[in-house]
């Protein structure tokens, strides 16, 4: 996504003009859908869940079907993988489908540990972690869950282990309707 929709978009989302944002990486998914998991991402940070959730899952099965013979595919990194699983459990939460959001709460968690270095912090959660905090048709108890799931995700590993274990002992309480 290195052109002129994807960098004004960059812009936008600077000055908190997700609307605007959003509108410019729609147009560059229309001309490539290389993009899907950057347009998931907007799908769900102007609060279009149902679009996010069918985006989300797309690129889960695209990460899923790489195979290394095929010349038209890559390697998904772990972070991509982690994010597009964040973005999964996020549209369930919004979408209040709490046991899908559990069974893929625990998929992400299982994942995540499965990793032995996960320092590299491409994926930036920053606009993510705005619109959740600032979203109106999230409970408190969602919004802690998943803030505290972004700072695992953000954190150096050995960090991100250590507050897993306290998200993880919190998760009855969060997830209780």
């Amino acid at each position: 996504m290195g052109n002129v929709f994807y960098k004004q978009g960059e812009l936008d989302t600077a000055r908190y003009f997700y609307g605007k944002a959003y509108l410019l990486y729609e147009k560059d998914y229309q001309r490539s859908p290389d993009p899907l998991m950057y347009f998931a991402e907007w799908s769900l940070i102007t609060e279009q869940i149902d679009q996010a959730y069918t985006l989300s899952k797309d690129a889960h099965r695209l990460m899923n079907r790489y195979f290394l013979w095929h010349p038209f595919t890559r390697m998904f990194l772990p972070c991509e993988r982690l994010a597009v699983r964040f973005m999964l459990v996020t549209c369930l939460v919004y979408q209040q489908k709490r046991t899908e959001a559990l069974t893929e709460l625990q998929a992400l968690i299982a994942y995540y540990r499965s990793l032995t270095n996960a320092n590299e912090k491409w994926w930036d959660y920053e606009t993510l972690h705005n619109v959740i905090s600032m979203s109106d048709k999230l409970t408190d108890a969602d919004k802690t869950l998943l803030l505290k799931l972004i700072d695992v995700l953000q954190a150096p590993k050995a960090e991100g282990d250590r507050k897993l274990a306290e998200l993880e002992a919190m998760l009855p309480k969060l997830l209780q309707p």
